[in-house]
């Protein structure tokens, strides 16, 4: 198999396997718990949600004050460069020219593994907001607090906002998340109406489980009292990749205060490159990405509990 074949076959595997990526990473745009786009920004500069005010009854002739909406506490998130890549030996064009490697089995294994890795990858990432949710090892808010924290400050000095719980999942500690997040105000002090549709959970956890006999439909009670009072009010979104000793956190959205501030900027997709002849005649085809992540607003929207006590 000469490098002509080679280069047919990759390019055969290229469109599969751009297609097969983007579809991968897409599929978590229409979760509302992260916030996913494209952008064409290396580095990007967001500001945080700030609260206006200043509204008041006028007489008849009066001029409204002139107000402006403040600005927040600022973040900058910055791009980075993602890959792999696989190898095809000389040993391996031995063996596909005797047939003793199928062409189309090799490198649709290559292809797929490939995937499955990118995936594997992005998903990670992804929960990392969760898995380090309660510190900054990964990533910060704009205030530079913990994505979930008990003193989160809307401007440096100013008024703050608690989002972070330490309670087991339960039916009272949803009640005590709800009236909390009530009870949320913006920088100008104004109620932000923060009402919890969604709920996050690990996959086949305890919590998981409690949140869906708490919030699932179309249950029949057994006797007077075993009325669900939440019956449909959560969508329950189920990750399956928490860290064993963190699978008892748990999280609330309100997903119709606007986009979620777990920001994922994508400037290019995961693509094949054109192989390479190395220095020992094998080749090799490396594939590349860049995508930026980080939280890019006050997450006064959504709260986290440690499941702890």
């Amino acid at each position: 198999m000469q490098a002509d074949h080679i280069n047919h076959e990759v390019k055969g595997l290229k469109k599969s396997f751009d297609n097969g990526a983007k579809v991968s990473i897409n599929k978590y745009f229409s979760l509302p718990i992260f916030s996913m786009e494209g952008t064409n920004e290396w580095n990007e500069k967001f500001t945080s949600t700030m609260g206006f005010s200043g509204a008041r009854e006028l007489t008849e002739n009066e001029t409204p004050d002139i107000n402006a909406l403040g600005e927040g506490q600022a973040i900058t998130l910055s791009t980075k460069r993602f890959g792999n890549a696989f190898q095809i030996t000389t040993t391996d064009v031995e063996k596909m020219s005797d047939g003793t490697i199928k062409v189309e089995t090799f490198f649709t294994r290559q292809r797929n593994q490939a995937l499955y890795d990118l995936n594997y990858l992005l998903l990670n990432n992804l929960h990392d907001f969760f898995n380090y949710a309660f510190d900054t090892t990964k990533y910060a808010a704009p205030d530079t607090k913990a994505l979930c924290a008990d003193d989160h400050e809307w401007e440096a000095g100013g008024v703050t906002f608690d989002n972070k719980a330490t309670d087991i999942f339960d039916e009272t500690a949803v009640d005590d998340a709800l009236t909390a997040g009530s009870n949320i105000t913006d920088s100008a002090g104004k109620v932000m109406g923060v009402s919890y549709d969604t709920i996050v959970v690990a996959k086949h956890s305890a919590a998981a489980k409690a949140a869906k006999k708490q919030f699932a439909e179309h249950i029949v009670p057994t006797q007077i009292g075993n009325i669900n009072i939440y019956e449909g009010e959560m969508r329950v979104i189920e990750l399956p990749l928490f860290e064993t000793a963190k699978k008892v956190y748990w999280f609330l959205f309100d997903t119709s205060k606007g986009a979620s501030p777990l920001y994922v900027g994508i400037k290019k997709y995961p693509a094949l490159a054109d192989p390479i002849i190395q220095n020992n005649g094998s080749y090799r085809v490396n594939i590349e990405g860049f995508w930026k992540q980080g939280i890019n607003n006050m997450p006064y929207a959504m709260r986290g509990s440690t499941g702890a006590s």
